[in-house]
């Protein structure tokens, strides 16, 4: 399985970002297809611990390589983020990355991460994206960033199309 293409999750994503200042590898780049202010829909605003105000900023973007759309993508911040790093609701890439760009900007740092995952049939919205037939299946990656402090700082969507291996992970067998 190592010939294959793995299209790395945030957690490899990060690692690139603080080793080498750039999210992507060679050949990869994204569109941002959306940026700004939105009421969060409810998983976004419970991940986000948002209770009176539901109103976030999002980044959505469409990452590609030479064969199309590797994955579609939405971060989420809560409104206090959003307010202290404005670069957030502009529809240019952050070269620094997403994550590093918000620690920066607002003193908090990024400390633990956990993932959910299922399959699901893409929305319309997804299959149009990734370029897939209506009704395809999708793997959705749900990405919480936690701080030092245990509070939620993004939180992720991403949707991987069928026949694209998103993730691999190596374990010793004792």
């Amino acid at each position: 399985m190592r010939s294959l293409e793995v299209n790395r999750r945030a957690r490899e994503l990060y690692g690139r970002a603080r080793q080498t200042g750039k999210i992507y590898t060679p050949g990869e780049y994204a569109v941002i297809t959306s940026a700004g202010w939105l009421e969060a829909p409810d998983y976004v605003a419970e991940a986000l611990g948002l209770v009176k105000d539901r109103r976030a900023v999002h980044r959505r973007r469409v990452t590609n390589n030479q064969d199309g759309p590797i994955n579609l993508s939405t971060s989420w911040f809560a409104a206090d983020v959003g307010q202290r790093a404005p670069k957030l609701m502009d529809p240019e890439r952050i070269q620094e990355g997403t994550l590093t760009y918000v620690e920066r900007m607002t003193g908090r740092q990024g400390s633990y991460a956990e993932d959910r995952m299922c399959a699901r049939a893409a929305t319309d919205e997804e299959a149009a994206d990734l370029r897939l037939e209506q009704g395809s299946a999708v793997l959705i990656v749900h990405h919480v960033v936690f701080d030092l402090q245990d509070r939620p700082l993004e939180f992720a969507e991403a949707t991987y199309p069928p026949h694209r291996w998103a993730f691999e992970q190596g374990y010793p067998l004792t």
